[in-house]
């Protein structure tokens, strides 16, 4: 999660993300990045098997323009090398605007939605029920209500920048 800063902050009506509510570390983001190298060493057959995946989860118009949108499992060690270099809670303490995060129910990669929700000072959570990392995409006419709604909140808030933001601590990570 790359979040804006500067005189970029104050143009951002709301951060939207979904999908992304993991830090990487620990067993989870071990297994991840061997799926990233083994994903990489055979490209071609990863980026059909990811393919499939996609057509199989999704309704068709969907998977087919996520599809030719390209697969390149090729990239994921470095996709996964940039994430572990990342601090997406401490990015998003930092942030002074509105957030919403929203996650499907079945996604593994939400372990630590609640403590991103903590992270932010103005942050909602949604959860989606009976959908997954990639089946939550199917949910076109949810996700753009929720993109609406996070704007139209926005827009009444009365300072987009609120630089009074305060840091809220971390929990203690669970053992």
């Amino acid at each position: 999660m790359v979040l804006p800063t500067g005189k970029v902050v104050g143009r951002v009506a709301a951060l939207v993300a979904g999908g992304c509510t993991v830090q990487p570390r620990g067993g989870f983001f071990a297994a991840y990045r061997l799926m990233a190298r083994l994903a990489a060493s055979r490209p071609s057959i990863a980026d059909r098997v990811s393919a499939s995946g996609f057509r199989r989860v999704l309704p068709e118009p969907i998977a087919e323009a996520t599809v030719a949108g390209g697969v390149r499992c090729a990239v994921m060690p470095e996709v996964v090398a940039a994430l572990s270099e990342m601090d997406a809670i401490g990015e998003l303490r930092r942030y002074p605007g509105p957030v919403l995060l929203f996650n499907g129910a079945r996604d593994p990669f939400r372990v630590d939605e609640r403590r991103f929700l903590a992270a932010a000072a103005n942050a909602r959570l949604v959860v989606v029920p009976r959908r997954g990392h990639i089946g939550i995409i199917a949910e076109t006419a949810m996700l753009a209500g929720l993109v609406t709604t996070a704007v139209a909140s926005a827009a009444s808030q009365p300072s987009r920048s609120r630089g009074n933001h305060q840091p809220t601590p971390d929990p203690k990570p669970p053992r």
